[in-house]
């Protein structure tokens, strides 16, 4: 998924005429606008999917990854990877006839006849689907990047990029203007 902010294109306009003649300078000054607006909107999406989803900031953060721009690239983004996460990771309970997981805020529901097991890397939730001893399936919820994909979530760190941007453009400018 990308995500492309249009307004940002006026202030870089804006700073391309106000530092004519300074071709480097104005480079600059949009890369390290664009890094720092990267890192806001980073921080805002972050935000927003805990308060949409049941998750913690340690499962949520190591799966984010901000690529600076550098040099004549202005390019900064975050890119947000990884498999379906366990449902373990979201908000459970172990209640009388199964687990209680609540993957959104405001939502959820039982799974029935479900079990914690132990497994390689920690606890999961387990799923049997007939009576019979196996096949067990391990519950899992959305993936961080589904969650990324929330409308609620986009809008979020579009509009915190773009604002962040268009301050930052804005005293990268006049920190040039003042050498």
């Amino acid at each position: 998924m990308l995500i492309v902010i249009n307004e940002v294109e006026n202030g870089i306009y804006k700073t391309k005429q106000k530092l004519a003649g300074m071709p480097k300078e104005t480079n600059l000054a949009i890369t390290r606008a664009a890094n720092r607006a990267i890192q806001q909107a980073k921080t805002a999406g972050s935000k927003k999917v805990r308060e949409t989803y049941n998750i913690q900031k340690s499962n949520l953060d190591p799966r984010i990854h901000v690529i600076k721009g550098y040099g004549t690239t202005a390019l900064a983004r975050f890119t947000v990877k990884g498999r379906a996460l366990r449902d373990i990771n979201f908000k459970n309970a172990l209640k009388r006839k199964g687990i209680f997981v609540q993957v959104k805020k405001g939502e959820g529901g039982l799974i029935e006849g479900a079990f914690y097991q132990k497994v390689y890397s920690g606890l999961a939730i387990f799923h049997r689907f007939t009576d019979e001893r196996y096949p067990i399936i391990m519950e899992h919820g959305p993936s961080v990047a589904q969650m990324f994909g929330n409308p609620d979530v986009i809008e979020e760190v579009t509009d915190v990029g773009s604002k962040a941007f268009e301050i930052r453009l804005h005293h990268e400018v006049e920190r040039i203007l003042e050498r």
